[in-house]
């Protein structure tokens, strides 16, 4: 009997690795066009040229059509405002710098303001973007080495910006405290009274980037608890060819100032929804990308062709929770019905993923070194890991997996839709290579919540890892038209529930049936629950509908 039902999983898992159809090419978000108007600024020495560029954007934006400016040449520039209407073409092989002498320095500013603007786009037209996206050749160049590791800078900073084109970026970095590129929400705080705690303040959110492309971006040295590209607040944007080496290349992580504005205002600004993501990739860091929902009911994403190489994971979805800054001087959370811990509502649909194993990945206070593999955990122990050079708390570590889904305590866990947990649809084959060979087998690449301190390739016997009789089987799953469901005892009731959590069909009166066939006609594609009542028990199971 487990031989044949061995068998059946393997027919199962091959039915599904080729049905696995990628996601189409992402039609761009970006649609604006500018007039025929042109200026062009050259600067040489890295001298200031903020100024100049300035009032050149003052300019063109002052046009009824806008225009496109030509920038070129090694040049200094700090606090550069966009305005709408305009278009900066950098020549490739130009290098900004921003001025150290000033902090929180953002060198390009887009949107940092309660007035929207929209159609800006900065990009390099002279890039051959089927070049390797590392080659800095096809690229121009933010240089942030002079700011020094802990430096607080940003490349480019977006905020209320609607239908924006980022591309063509080589961000050479020194471990600064800021990601290079960052969306952030326009934020208002409309109350007065600053002796109050911010998280019992009141906010509007004004707007949010939206609508937007960012492509072919490398980011070299990244500090590793920041990164490339970070979210706090974006709204149908496509990142398509990320990649670089250190940090997070595409952290999804919904916190600095929104955190107090609560949980369930303000969903259509401030929030992260409709991200569609491909071909991001990430050496010798924490994750390529990363889901960090703080407080925030955040939307649907979309992400394909994800690799990771010597990295933590490959994928990190965490659970939401409080940020310090909500909590009063006694550490309790200030407003407990204003405030809730984050998640995704969903979708979030992951495919084709693949990790490389390495011992280069950085990992923060032992929280992903305990999902190394323990005999991995034997030949490189805690205690003698590199500390790493940004901070005493974090150290270079083996790679733990593919896919660190830490959101929800394990892979049969039904989320709880109110506080912090949420699911993925993992639509595509999650593959690894130079892991332990329980990582392949049996934790199919992806470890859970639980699985902390627990990932022993030497307790997991052959026996373990065959596909043994169970009491109750959903098959077969993924299901399309319809779905059996065999159990060992008489199936009494069982309820469908869709990744939200809202009841969708409910099944009762089986007369003594321990196998049932389920029409599944009506239902959309995506992730669904079962309850099933059976011998005095209730028995949760996934289901995914194709």
């Amino acid at each position: 009997m487990k031989q044949k039902i061995r068998l059946f999983s393997i027919i199962l898992f091959a039915l599904l690795c080729s049905g696995m159809d990628a996601i189409a090419q992402f039609s761009p978000q970006f649609d604006g066009v500018v007039g025929n108007y042109e200026r062009t600024l050259v600067v040489n020495n890295f001298n200031d040229g903020t100024a100049a560029l300035q009032a050149l954007i003052d300019d063109v934006s002052s046009q009824p059509t806008g225009g496109t400016i030509k920038l070129s040449g090694n040049i200094k520039l700090s606090n550069v405002y966009l305005k709408s209407n305009v278009h900066i073409d950098i020549a490739k092989g130009s290098i900004i710098k921003g001025d150290v002498a000033l902090t929180k320095v953002a060198i390009f500013e887009i949107g940092n303001s309660a007035t929207a603007i929209q159609n800006v786009k900065i990009f390099c037209s002279q890039s051959d973007r089927t070049k390797p996206n590392e080659d800095i050749a096809e690229k121009f160049v933010f240089d942030l080495t002079e700011f020094g590791m802990n430096g607080k800078v940003r490349a480019i900073f977006l905020s209320n910006v609607t239908n924006f084109w980022l591309s063509d970026i080589y961000i050479k970095d020194a471990l600064t405290q800021f990601n290079g590129i960052t969306m952030n929400p326009y934020i208002l705080q409309t109350s007065t009274d600053n002796s109050i705690h911010p998280g019992l303040r009141d906010y509007q959110v004004v707007g949010s980037p939206s609508k937007g492309d960012v492509h072919n971006i490398y980011g070299k040295d990244q500090h590793y608890g920041y990164g490339l590209i970070q979210i706090q607040s974006a709204r149908d944007v496509n990142f398509v060819k990320l990649s670089g080496n250190g940090g997070v290349i595409l952290r999804l992580e919904s916190g600095s100032n929104i955190q107090y504005v609560g949980t369930d205002n303000e969903q259509e600004f401030g929030v992260i929804k409709g991200i569609k993501a491909s071909d991001i990739s990430q050496t010798n860091g924490f994750a390529a990308v990363m889901l960090s929902p703080h407080g925030r009911v955040n939307g649907d994403v979309y992400m394909e062709n994800i690799k990771s190489t010597s990295s933590a994971f490959a994928v990190v979805m965490a659970a939401g929770f409080f940020d310090a800054e909500l909590k009063d001087t006694n550490g309790n959370l200030v407003d407990p019905v204003k405030f809730k811990k984050g998640r995704f509502s969903g979708p979030v649909v992951i495919k084709n993923v693949h990790a490389i194993f390495g011992l280069n990945a950085y990992g923060r206070l032992v929280q992903e070194y305990n999902y190394v593999e323990k005999s991995v955990q034997a030949q490189y122990p805690w205690a003698t890991l590199t500390v790493s050079a940004e901070t005493d708390k974090a150290r270079i570590i083996p790679s733990a997996a593919a896919i660190g889904h830490l959101s929800l305590p394990s892979k049969t866990a039904i989320p709880d839709i109110v506080e912090g947990e949420y699911v993925a649809q993992i639509d595509g084959p999650i593959t690894s290579s130079g892991f332990q060979p329980c990582l392949t087998s049996y934790y199919n690449n992806t470890v859970y919540e639980n699985d902390s301190k627990n990932v022993d390739c030497s307790i997991l016997s052959v026996q373990k890892n065959e596909v043994e009789e169970v009491e109750l089987a959903v098959f077969p799953n993924p299901a399309k038209d319809f779905v059996a469901i065999n159990s060992k005892y008489r199936i009494n009731h069982l309820e469908l529930y869709n990744v939200t959590g809202v009841l969708v069909k409910s099944y009762s009166e089986f007369d003594n049936e321990t196998s049932i066939r389920l029409n599944l006609s009506g239902l959309t594609k995506g992730v669904y629950f079962f309850k099933i009542w059976t011998n005095g028990e209730v028995v949760k199971k996934k289901l995914i509908v194709n």
